[in-house]
This record gives C-alpha cells, sequence and structure tokens, in this order.
C-alpha cells in the first residue's frame, strides 16, 4: 500500500490524462448532451404516453403509426450519435498518441518496480509472507498438483491426501519463500520432514498394536 501511494500520482496519469482529453471536446460534451436527452424523451413515451394512447380505443389507431416512427426515429439517431462519439474519441486520442504512451510507459515503469520490491519483500520475509496463499498456489500449478515426493495422486485410487508447499531450505536455517525454495508435497510426505512445523509419522505395526490392544 505504502509502494503503491508513493507512484500513484504516476500509476493514474494516463487515464487522468486520458479523460481530460475527452472532457475538454465539444463535439463529445454535444453527443453526450443529445444522448441523454433522448434517453429522457425515450422514457417518457416508451413508459408513458404510447401506453396510454394505445390503451384508448379512440386515439389508439391514429398515433400507432406516428409514434413508432418516432421511436424509430430516436433510435436512429442515437445510433448515429453513439457512432460519432467513437470516432471523435480515436480521432482525439491519437492526436494525443505520443504523450499518452509516454505516461503509460512510465506507469509501466512504476508497476514493474512495486511488483520488484514486492516480491523482494516476500521472499525475504521472516515467516510466511503476505503472499503466502499466492505462492501456494503458483507451486502447486507449476508442479503439476503433484507430490513431488511420491507422485500422488498419479498411480493412487481411492486415497485422499492435501497437498502442501514445503521449504527445500527452513527458513530458521536461512531459507527464503522464494519459488525456487519451495516444493509441493502431499500431506504424508511433508510430515516426514525434519525441523520444526512438521509432525513426524510413527508407523507401528499392526500386530503390535492389536497385541497392545489385548
Amino acid at each position: 500500500r505504502c509502494l503503491i501511494e508513493e507512484h500513484e500520482a504516476v500509476l493514474i496519469a494516463p487515464e487522468r490524462r486520458r479523460q481530460e482529453i475527452l472532457l475538454s471536446s465539444r463535439l463529445l460534451k454535444a453527443t453526450r448532451f443529445v444522448k441523454k436527452r433522448i434517453r429522457s424523451v425515450f422514457s417518457v413515451l416508451t413508459y408513458g404516453i404510447i401506453p396510454a394512447l394505445i390503451a384508448s380505443a379512440h386515439f389508439g389507431k391514429a398515433f400507432f403509426i406516428p409514434a413508432s416512427v418516432i421511436l424509430l426515429s430516436l433510435l436512429a439517431i442515437w445510433a448515429l450519435t453513439a457512432l460519432v462519439n467513437e470516432y471523435a474519441k480515436r480521432v482525439l486520442l491519437n492526436r494525443h498518441k505520443s504523450e499518452l504512451r509516454s505516461l503509460e510507459a512510465n506507469a509501466n515503469g512504476a508497476s514493474e518496480r512495486i511488483l520488484s520490491a514486492w516480491d523482494a519483500y516476500n521472499v525475504n520475509y521472516g515467516s510466511y509472507p503476505p503472499d503466502w496463499e499466492e505462492r501456494k498456489w503458483i507451486v502447486k500449478e507449476r508442479d503439476g498438483n503433484t507430490c513431488t515426493r511420491c507422485g500422488w495422486p498419479k498411480g493412487y485410487k481411492r486415497l485422499a491426501r492435501n497437498l502442501h508447499v514445503h521449504h527445500k531450505v527452513l527458513l530458521s536455517e536461512g531459507g527464503s519463500n522464494s519459488l525456487d525454495n519451495l516444493i509441493t508435497l502431499c500431506h504424508v510426505c511433508h510430515r516426514r520432514e525434519s525441523g520444526p512445523g512438521h509432525k513426524r509419522i510413527r508407523y507401528v505395526k499392526r500386530r503390535a498394536r492389536q497385541r497392545g490392544h489385548e
């Protein structure tokens, strides 16, 4: 958030300048005014006057055709206004193309610096970083949602396991949260790893367990 606030002016500069250019055009102002008035007239005719005339047996037939012509004319004017509006926008933006490209280049550079600083912050984070969920998703997708130790779920049937993300070099031993230091393990293989945060599985022979119950 601090990085974004620091570069906020540069990031929003292209869109702000684009809006300034479009709002300064008299032609665009006129088209917006016309579209607004047509919308108002169309609403009044559609929901007010025309239904009342059609409901009247005496005036319905007399005003049906003129009302239809008026509505079609309004729709045609609306479509023409929209075309003029889009054409005027393209012409205006093309006139300021070089300026907008320069602002966009600066914004892209600022965005890359923010992403780079954010990635470095999360990589060197002392514990699970703020973007840990995103990193887990990336690592699992990279590993094909498969355990890199036993290959689960390939070759396994009717065996439910959970996929975890494991640090090759533990954080307590100087490891980082970089993607190269992260691998996908099923929860069984993960518990076999040593170090804090891992609960090693103790395998007990079935016969010994049965004897204990006896």
